[in-house]
């Protein structure tokens, strides 16, 4: 589908907000990844050169209106680059299926009768 609205004007793009990795203006894993490759010492270029990333995409992703969602591919690529491994951690002991799912269709609910409609979730962090 087209981003503009017929009248030449572009239209600006729609972020998907998710219930279970929630953030703001820019994916959290962005400044991670970032601090990463400034405390290892490389320059950015030569990380994505190493990962097989065009020396440009690191700089988007460090700009302001850059990059806000990043491809998992590059990030972990980009980490790689670096030393580091993404690994996975169980955030709590058991999901309550029933429960999340509940919350969940609630929240769809509220999207569907008000478009503007944006949950009240705390910031993604990462450890």
């Amino acid at each position: 589908m087209p981003r503009h609205n017929g009248n030449g004007h572009h239209r600006p793009a729609r972020i998907h907000i998710y219930r279970t990795y929630p953030f703001g203006h820019k994916d959290p894993v962005i400044p991670k990844v970032l601090a990463l490759q400034e405390e290892e010492g490389f320059r950015q270029s030569d990380a994505a050169l190493i990962a097989g990333l065009n020396p440009h995409t690191p700089t988007s992703w460090r700009k302001h209106d850059g990059v806000r969602r990043p491809q998992f591919a590059s990030i972990a690529a980009y980490a790689a680059a670096l030393g580091y491994d993404i690994e996975f951690k169980r955030r709590r002991v058991k999901v309550d299926v029933a429960s999340e799912l509940a919350q969940a269709a609630k929240e769809r609910k509220a999207r569907e009768d008000n478009p503007n409609y944006r949950p009240r979730v705390k910031e993604y962090e990462f450890a």
